[in-house]
């Protein structure tokens, strides 16, 4: 599925980056998308998405002409447990035997003070496409070889029901709430 999520990448239209652009490749080993969701009582159900992949051109000169596109594949949900796995990728919650990627693609970035940065993109998932606002907080440091290694975190919520994720019995908001919280931490290497 690696293969696939990188071959998707490729073909995904983003914005043409500045000339000061540089190509960011994402750190799969240090890098991470994690989710918690809350079952019924309030119970929490906490995994990650094992593969996913980005295309990223920063540009340091003027951070809001950086683009982005990342795809993640919903059928490498690990919670730990191999039957709540079973569950998300079934056909009433994440569909992942006929949806499995989804897609986050941006082209506006806004920075803000002492490594704030909002990014705005698109979110496909399940064939239903939304606009999506992360914000994150990121740093820059120089390695010796000259390359740049970007590490950013970012937090929101996702609103279930917006991308058809709990269908039937699971649309009920006592069985399964509306929010999902969503983590991702990236450890990009630039040059």
């Amino acid at each position: 599925m690696r293969t696939l999520c990188l071959a998707l990448l490729l073909l995904l239209p983003i914005s043409e980056p500045g000339s000061a652009a540089t190509p960011c490749r994402v750190d799969g080993a240090n890098s991470s998308i994690r989710f918690t969701a809350w079952q019924i009582f309030g119970l929490p159900l906490s995994g990650r998405f094992k593969t996913f992949e980005a295309k990223l051109f920063l540009d340091g000169e003027r951070p809001e002409r950086s683009t982005a596109v990342a795809a993640v594949d919903t059928r490498s949900v690990d919670t730990g447990n191999p039957e709540s796995d079973d569950f998300i990728k079934s056909e009433p919650m994440l569909d992942s035997a006929n949806h499995p990627t989804a897609v986050l693609a941006s082209s506006v970035f806004d920075p803000g003070d002492g490594g704030a940065m909002v990014v705005k993109g698109e979110l496909t998932l399940k064939s239903v496409r939304r606009p999506l606002t992360i914000p994150f907080r990121y740093s820059l440091t120089e390695a010796a070889d000259g390359s740049r290694r970007v590490s950013a975190d970012g937090e929101f919520e996702l609103q279930r029901k917006e991308f058809n994720v709990g269908t039937g019995v699971w649309s009920n908001s006592f069985l399964f709430h509306d929010r999902i919280a969503i983590a991702v931490h990236l450890e990009m290497i630039c040059g």
